[in-house]
């Protein structure tokens, strides 16, 4: 027995150490890549100007405005484009790679984080972005020029496109709570204050310079979207704690 758990705990101890050696290879493909994409970032920036549904003018407030406008977009971009390499290995710490039903449940997991990045950036720009401008500025049909700030828009898009992939992950999430692959209740309360710091980190990086309604809002969102996956695995948990009573008494 005790040759078994120095095995165990040799083979976790590699695992552990090669998933750190490939997400460190992840992370400086992160930086290179975010570095790339902040040169390119005036042409991402064209590209959500097309969907603006009416005449706009974009104001420079301040001297640090487009710096930070393309750091943001370089690394909200480059975290997209990543983010399936990252889950992928970050799961492989997680998962029995001897078992084959695991591996490919870790496989398709990643390819899901990848399509639900995809399709969150898809709707928020054909769908939700215009959408809303039409909204917020529905009152003032009159008015013929808009000005906007830069940042501000900025900010509008990629709190936007975020709060949509959340949301959308929040769907994934529960289903592998469901399944007991990775998110368990005890693991999501585990680090339920993790997850306030993360949130409000999140919050900070989008918003950033501050502004406070955009920062309270999507900080907002996110921690109750973490909320209601805490609710759907405690769910889980009890339904499955009840399955088993009701073996045992039979």
């Amino acid at each position: 027995m005790k040759l078994l758990d120095k095995e165990f705990l040799e083979e976790l101890e590699k695992k552990i150490y090669l998933s750190r050696v490939r997400i460190s290879a992840v992370l400086i493909g992160f930086i290179f890549l975010s570095i790339f994409l902040f040169f390119g970032a005036d042409f991402i920036t064209r590209i959500f100007e097309m969907q603006i549904p009416f005449e706009v003018q974009f104001l420079q407030l301040y001297p640090h405005e487009v710096l930070y406008n393309n750091l943001k977009i370089g690394l909200f971009s480059s975290f997209f484009l990543c983010l399936p390499f990252l889950t992928y290995q970050m799961a492989k710490i997680f998962v029995d790679y001897n078992d084959i039903n695991k591996k490919f449940k870790a496989i398709t997991y990643s390819f899901w984080v990848f399509v639900l990045g995809l399709l969150s950036v898809l709707v928020s720009y054909f769908v939700f972005i215009p959408a809303q401008l039409y909204i917020l500025y529905a009152i003032n049909f009159d008015v013929s020029l808009y000005t906007m700030s830069l940042s501000a828009y900025t900010t509008f898009c990629i709190a936007t496109i975020f709060s949509l992939f959340l949301f959308f992950l929040v769907f994934l999430v529960n289903y592998l709570g469901k399944n007991d692959l990775f998110f368990s209740f005890e693991t999501l309360l585990k680090y339920k204050r993790t997850m306030l710091y993360i949130s409000a980190l999140i919050a900070i990086l989008i918003v950033s310079p501050p502004e406070m309604f955009a920062f309270v809002f999507l900080f907002g969102f996110i921690y109750c979207l973490y909320i209601i996956v805490l609710i759907s695995a405690k769910h889980h948990a009890d339904k499955k704690l009840k399955e088993e009573q009701t073996k045992e008494s039979k």
